[in-house]
């Protein structure tokens, strides 16, 4: 019951964690994650160490994986500022689970709320590295 949901929650979480620092954005507009792709093709200590980030991943946990492609399809409708994304909100959802037909419990919203936040933070977090890399240039 509630202990493999939290257990699972925070799967989940260190998951979108992993993917959103891999796919941030860097200074050439490429993300870490192509960077290591890229890498990982040669075989050569750097490759090697490419590889084992890349294998590292933490596991996406398969009770939760259709919710993470729910988020990764509410998450496509949200537009993008200079600001960041635009966040996931309720009417949103609402709108969403109206048209596909998925209705979501309370704790699938919680969740996707979760990691709309935690992908801002994340997103805030890259955007201010790269700044301050800019301002360093």
């Amino acid at each position: 019951g509630r202990a493999f949901f939290a257990r699972a929650h925070r799967q989940l979480i260190a998951f979108a964690r992993w993917e959103f620092d891999l796919g941030a954005p860097l200074a050439d507009g490429s993300s870490t994650r192509a960077n290591l792709q890229v890498a990982a093709r040669s075989d050569t200590p750097m490759g090697r160490r490419a590889r084992q980030r890349l294998a590292a991943a933490p596991p996406l946990p398969p009770a939760l994986a259709p919710l993470w492609g729910w988020y990764l399809r509410l998450r496509a409708q949200c537009p993008w500022s200079e600001a960041g994304r635009a966040p996931i909100d309720a009417p949103l959802i609402s709108h969403w689970s109206n048209l596909t037909g998925i209705r979501l419990t309370p704790d699938e919203v919680g969740l996707i709320l979760d990691l709309c936040a935690l992908d801002r933070t994340q997103d805030a977090k890259h955007r201010a590295a790269a700044r301050q890399a800019a301002t360093r240039r």
